[in-house]
């Protein structure tokens, strides 16, 4: 069971990178104007990881409870994958989506917030 519980902090990790990935990606093919896609690209991605960083980081100075924690985070994470199929990558978005329900509901299921 250990094992299973390192993996899904691994999934962690690599959801909270595929989001940030995923708003930069989005910010930069959703704007016209070349200046404007490179401000949203590294923007948006600052923002959340300010944000994580702020209430969902293991350290984080306003860190929530797992209840709201784990509910607000995962809609973080569904709004990367929206991101990623508003940007023309469906697949990455529905994984995205997967990869997030299933670790939240594990993390929820273990009590590893």
């Amino acid at each position: 069971m250990s094992i299973l519980k390192n993996l899904n902090t691994a999934l962690s990790f690599f959801i909270e990178v595929a989001m940030l990935v995923a708003f930069g990606y989005w910010g930069y093919h959703n704007e016209s104007s070349r200046l404007m896609a490179w401000l949203m690209a590294i923007g948006l991605p600052l923002i959340a990881a300010f944000v994580w960083w702020l209430f969902f980081a293991p350290k984080a100075p306003y860190r929530l409870s797992s209840g709201p924690g784990l509910l607000l985070s995962l809609a973080l994470f569904l709004l990367a994958a929206l991101a990623f199929r508003q940007a023309g990558h469906p697949l990455a978005g529905t994984l995205l989506a997967a990869a997030a329900i299933l670790n939240r509901g594990a993390a929820l299921f273990w009590r590893r917030w």
